[in-house]
């Protein structure tokens, strides 16, 4: 059922994990420590020799710092001065890139289908989700990127081969 989704979406093995994020150069020494104690970290996106975020990634931000209960610890991946938004007019909901722990997983994608309950009037609705999500298991990190449907996308998180795909080689 998981390789349905697969014609909207890519799945693959990325070098990109939190650390690589955490020590990039825009990021200052004080900001570091507290990126390191997330378990989810939106990454800015590079647009127009600008890096930003787009619109529904601090709502989502902000979200997950209310109900997350202490099971999820967000935070986002550039010093609050530095904060950009891009603003894209069109019928889809886009979330960049997000790095998250492996053992978070299954509350984040719960959360993240509830708060995309909120920005749909109608589920069945033909607006579309854009959103990376980066799973970090052990020494691996893997990339899913999709695109589609709330309805698809709630299909494909509730399907038990989803978090299959992200476990790690145990070292």
């Amino acid at each position: 059922m998981i390789f349905e989704y697969l014609e909207t979406s890519t799945i693959k093995d990325t070098n990109e994990s939190k650390e690589y994020w955490i020590n990039q150069d825009f990021i200052p020494q004080n900001l570091k420590t507290k990126l390191k104690s997330s378990n989810v970290l939106f990454v800015p996106e590079e647009r127009y020799d600008d890096m930003g975020f787009h619109e529904e990634v601090l709502p989502f931000l902000e979200f997950l710092e209310n109900v997350g209960g202490g099971e999820i610890n967000p935070n986002i991946c550039m010093d609050e001065n530095d904060y950009q938004e891009f603003i894209l007019h069109s019928d889809v909901l886009r979330f960049g890139k997000i790095i998250i722990e492996y053992i978070v997983l299954p509350v984040f994608t719960n959360y993240l289908y509830d708060f995309l309950k909120t920005k749909f009037f109608n589920p069945d609705d033909e607006d579309k989700i854009e959103i990376t999500l980066n799973i970090q298991e052990n020494n691996k990190n893997t990339e899913l990127e999709f695109r589609g449907s709330l309805k698809d996308f709630q299909e494909l998180i509730h399907d038990e081969k989803f978090i299959e795909m992200f476990e790690g080689d145990g070292e």
